[in-house]
């Protein structure tokens, strides 16, 4: 809870430098460049939550990273970060981050669950209906699970929507057992 809490306050002090599509998009970008690189590198990621090291060889790290070619408001505010020794909470400030930026751009995600991949055509056609009928913005993700046997689950404004055949087969079983001879 405490994590969560000190993550959205400086998720909500980057949202709030600039409100720009692009800013806000580009920042985004720059967040999952960096999660990618602590996740391969696990070792990079014990460094610069190391509070052992010296805050300057985070910071120097941190520019060599981004090249110097990073905003440099987010650079700086990296700096901040590794100045306050918060750069251990750069997940969940990356997480909500995402979901503000999500929000001010009216963009929803959505998972559909198919136990085959989604056809490209079939993704889009469904990414249209959902647009029309929330009126938002929808970024689709495609789930394999081959349990489900056929048809789709989908997942979107925190409601469930489930055509698979393993749950149809669930529903055909229950109805046959509480069929009395």
């Amino acid at each position: 809870m405490i994590k969560r809490g000190i993550a959205l306050r400086y998720s909500k002090a980057l949202f709030e430098m600039d409100k720009s599509e692009a800013t806000l998009k580009k920042r985004l970008a720059y967040f999952q460049l960096l999660q990618n690189l602590l996740k391969a590198n696990p070792k990079l990621e014990k460094f610069l939550q190391s509070p052992q090291i010296d805050k300057q060889n985070k910071e120097e790290l941190l520019l060599s990273i981004f090249n110097k070619d990073a905003d440099p408001p987010f650079l700086l505010y990296l700096m901040n970060l590794a100045q306050m020794r918060r750069l251990d909470y750069i997940d969940q400030i990356a997480m909500e981050f995402h979901l503000m930026v999500d929000e001010f751009l009216n963009i929803w995600e959505a998972k559909i669950i198919t136990a085959v991949p989604l056809e490209e055509q079939t993704g889009m056609m469904l990414k249209k209906k959902l647009e029309d009928f929330y009126k938002k913005k929808i970024k689709i993700t495609n789930e394999i699970n081959p349990k489900i046997i056929g048809g789709a689950i989908l997942l979107a404004n925190n409601e469930m929507i489930d055509w698979s055949v393993a749950s149809r087969l669930k529903e055909i079983k229950e109805n046959l057992l509480k069929t009395h001879v």
